[in-house]
């Protein structure tokens, strides 16, 4: 946890006492007080709207395979792998994860 989200800490104690109080449940903690900084996204731009057209053509369509060629991971293919197994081809290499 990075020094500067400590500011957070606070804010994440009095959520998880109000989700106690109501009766919710906790089995594990992890504390990312990050996510408090960030956005949620972005939802613009024709690359957007796209992955999600070309996804409900997929589903609707419901091909025996789909192979995906220089997709974002993160946006269509991810789309797509929610509902139905794709095989993902891309030169381009993944970034590092920061977990």
């Amino acid at each position: 946890m990075k020094p500067k989200h400590f500011k957070y800490l606070q804010k994440f104690c009095r959520y998880k006492k109000q989700w106690l109080a109501q009766g919710g449940k906790i089995t594990r903690e992890f504390r990312n007080l990050s996510d408090y900084a960030d956005t949620a996204g972005t939802v613009k731009g024709h690359y957007f709207h796209k992955d999600l057209l070309v996804a409900r053509f997929i589903h609707d369509h419901n091909p025996m395979r789909h192979i995906d060629i220089v997709s974002r991971v993160d946006g269509f293919v991810a789309h797509v792998a929610a509902y139905r197994e794709i095989e993902a081809v891309d030169v381009r290499p993944l970034p590092k994860s920061e977990h």
